[in-house]
């Protein structure tokens, strides 16, 4: 991340080449920024380390699923951290299917289907919004032929 504006690219870990471009928010882009300007000079290119070398994926999902053990949570590994990503993004920002699939890297919608799946209260909440829409209409309708 050289600049605080913008998409960052993200390097295939097998290739070393270009995968893919990320995007984030402002507030996230700061907050790597400042990050990055603190950080020790021993990641290189990478972004998260440890106490003493890079940060390894293990390592991340041991973070992962230790803070989450404390804040009393089960089963959280980072995977589920991005499967929470997606499924906020479909259901609370209302995205696209295609728009989140593009975010996440995904080649195809039916991987990014899998990611999205609604919890209770989501499918609670697109029952509302279709009673409040039908609520409208007939309040509509009722003007125009009553």
């Amino acid at each position: 991340m050289e600049k605080a504006r913008g998409p960052s690219r993200v390097i295939d870990k097998e290739s070393r080449r270009f995968h893919r471009l990320d995007r984030r928010n402002a507030e996230v882009r700061e907050a790597l920024q400042g990050w990055l300007a603190v950080r020790l000079s021993i990641a290189g290119d990478h972004l998260f380390i440890g106490k003493r070398e890079v940060l390894t994926p293990a390592g991340v999902w041991w973070i992962a699923a230790h803070y989450a053990q404390r804040a009393g949570l089960e089963d959280v590994h980072p995977h589920v951290l991005r499967q929470t990503f997606a499924t906020r993004l479909l259901w609370e920002a209302r995205a696209d299917l295609v728009t989140v699939a593009e975010l996440l890297g995904h080649e195809s919608l039916n991987i990014t289907a899998r990611y999205t799946r609604p919890c209770e209260k989501d499918l609670e909440a697109v029952v509302e919004r279709l009673r409040y829409v039908e609520g409208v209409l007939r309040v509509l309708l009722g003007r125009v032929w009553g």
